[in-house]
Parts: structure tokens; sequence; C-alpha cells
């Protein structure tokens, strides 16, 4: 007894089918969950926010430094909840491919001034001195997604905060690379072990490899799952005789402010450098 060939086909395919679907409808639920558990969760860590500040204004009286110190506290937490379950959101739609990038032609060197500008608080909180120095030319730009690309680096600051000593120096470099762009981020933190350099940034690696500092080891996942969706490569190295450096290079999706045009990839050879980039 034989079966037309057709027919195997026609059941494989439509067994395929309904595994695809299934997984899409499982994907979906799981986001769904994700953001009806992220909405119920933000808005009561909101009223606590909100209760937080209002106290630290003195709204409600003195305050002693004891009482002060530990309602910071509070409030830091509820901003470390906060920035975990828009992690979490982020991992999952990348895992199912809902993240897009919103390309756009972006002075680099703006993007990591505006970057180390929203780090400032935490910089001054810990006497941290940041430095920045760009080999790029002014007006250079790179086609990128401007608001992910700011929060790669505010994860890499963040990092470098968390692990640098009390007034310690913070150093971002970026320069023009032959087949395209490099941002460092340097700390002058504890070294890295060799055998979890090249893990460091796969998920929930980095809470337990160092302190209890750190949260739930997201932080550089996203950072990495970003980079790769711009085509790029993210990596770190120990740095003699101290720190750590965090290097993102990125390709030559480049537009030249000069003339106004935008460079696409080429059939071949990859992206042609822009004006003031070679």
């Amino acid at each position: 007894l034989t079966v037309p060939t057709v027919t195997v086909f026609s059941l494989f395919g439509y067994y395929h089918g309904m595994q695809e679907g299934r997984l899409e409808l499982r994907n979906c639920q799981m986001e769904d969950f994700l953001n009806i558990a992220a909405h119920d969760i933000r808005s009561p860590l909101n009223v606590v926010a909100e209760a937080v500040d209002i106290v630290l204004s003195g709204m409600q009286g003195p305050l002693n430094e004891g009482q002060e110190k530990f309602l910071r506290m509070a409030g830091g937490q509820s901003t470390v909840i906060t920035e975990l379950l828009d992690e979490l959101l982020d991992i999952q739609r990348m895992a199912v491919g809902r993240y897009r990038l919103e390309l756009v032609p972006v002075d680099l060197n703006d993007l990591v001034r505006k970057a180390m500008a929203e780090m400032e608080a935490l910089f001054a909180k810990k006497g941290i001195q940041p430095g920045f120095s760009s080999g790029l030319s002014q007006g250079s730009k790179l086609r990128i997604d401007d608001f992910r690309m700011r929060q790669v680096l505010r994860n890499l600051l963040n990092n470098a905060v968390r692990y640098s000593p009390a007034n310690a120096k913070i150093r971002v470099e970026v320069h023009a690379r032959r087949r395209g762009v490099e941002i460092s981020v340097f700390n002058e933190g504890p070294h890295i072990p060799e055998d979890k350099l090249l893990r460091i940034f796969d998920k929930f690696v980095q809470a337990s490899m160092r302190d209890k500092k750190l949260g739930a080891g997201l932080g550089l996942t996203i950072c990495k799952d970003i980079v790769k969706l711009h085509g790029g490569k993210i990596w770190a190295e120990n740095v003699l005789p101290a720190g750590v450096s965090f290097h993102v290079v990125l390709p030559e999706r480049l537009a030249d402010k000069g003339n106004g045009t935008e460079y696409g990839p080429a059939e071949r050879g990859g992206y042609p450098l822009a004006a003031g980039m070679r």
C-alpha cells in the first residue's frame, strides 16, 4: 500500500503549520501576560514612588537622617523593579521577533553626550569623573536607532558606575574603524574572570558572577541583542592594571551631513564610509 507523495507533503505542511501556529500563540500569550503583569505591578509601584517623593520633600514634616536614608533606599528599589520589568519585556519581544529598530541618521557624538548627560545624577552620587573623546568628524552620522543605542550606552555606563570605586574615572571613546565605528566604555572596577568574559552577555550570568548589587543580569543581554539587530558586535576586555572595557562596533550605515546622501548596504563589500569617517 503506497501513499501519494503529494499527500505526505501536504500532511507534513499542515502539521508544520499547526506547530508554528501554536508556537506563535504561546509567544503572543506570553507577551500579553508580561504586558498585563508589568502594568499591574507598575501601578502600585508608581504610588509607592509618589508617596516616597512626597515624604522626602518635607511636605509631611521634617525627617531625621536615618528616615531619609531608608526612604531613599525604598525609592531607589522601586526604580530598580520598574527597570527590571522593562528589561523582561524587551527580552521577550526580542525572543519572538517583535523588536523593531527605527533607523535614522544620528550624530554619534551627540548621542554619547546625551546618554552621559542622562547619567549625571548617578555619576554625582558616587563621585564619578566621566570623560568623553571622539575621533569622528563633526557632523558625521550613523544610521541607527537613536533610542535603542542610547539604551545600550546607558546600560554600559550604569554597569561601569556600579563596579567602579567611589571617585573613579569612567571614559567613553568613539573611533572610526575600517569597516565600522567603535564605541568603548572604560571603567576602573575589578576584572571579570577570564572564563566569564564570553558569557557576560548571556541572560542571568551577570547576577551569579559578581556581587548581589547587580540585579537580574539582563542589561548586558539587551545590549547584545540591540547591537546584533544593528548588525554589530559587542564584547568586554580586562584592562591592566585594573578595570574593564566594553566595546561596541557598528557597521557603516552612514549619512553624510554635507550632501545629505544616505548610504545603505552595497551589493558587495558592506557599507561605504561617509565623508569625515575614513
